[in-house]
């Protein structure tokens, strides 16, 4: 008795899965079905809502775009044609380019002090400021650990 019970359960579970695998769950849009959607690529991108409800990408390259549905997305950088004052961020190429600006002890106000820069680095060794000083800054604002200690 308890044989057959679990053949016809297993049997209906069965014949349950083989009619949703020929389901599509992908949205049935004809906008979305046909492709007719605009594209843009962005590398490693952050995505900002806007207060108007619109939508930013921001990438790591410098890349941006917006989009008003999260569907369409229209390039709204223009590091990627060539110009070097980015939408977002100005001439960086030029700006962040003057150590006398913003390295140690440099004229603007938000430059690196000797302090800053032995504390950035975190990992330790001496090597300066490194992508692996960064990764190790970034995890302990994730709060994955409570605290930065040199050479971790």
């Amino acid at each position: 008795m308890r044989k057959a019970w679990f053949r016809r359960v297993l049997s209906c579970v069965m014949s349950g899965s083989l009619l949703l695998a020929g389901v599509s769950f992908i949205p049935s849009d004809a906008a979305y079905a046909a492709g007719n959607y605009a594209r843009v690529s962005v590398h490693d991108p952050s995505v900002v809502r806007t207060e108007d409800g619109g939508y930013f990408i921001i990438g790591s390259h410098l890349g941006a775009a917006k989009s008003d549905d999260m569907m369409n997305w229209h390039s709204a950088a223009n590091s990627d044609r060539g110009s070097t004052n980015t939408t977002f961020f100005g001439d960086i190429y030029k700006e962040l380019a003057i150590p006398a600006m913003y390295g140690v002890n440099g004229s603007e106000t938000t430059h690196m002090t000797e302090q800053g820069k032995a504390n950035g680095d975190v990992i330790g060794g001496g090597d300066g400021i490194t992508n692996m000083d960064a990764l190790e800054i970034q995890k302990f604002m994730l709060d994955l650990f409570d605290s930065l200690e040199i050479g971790r």
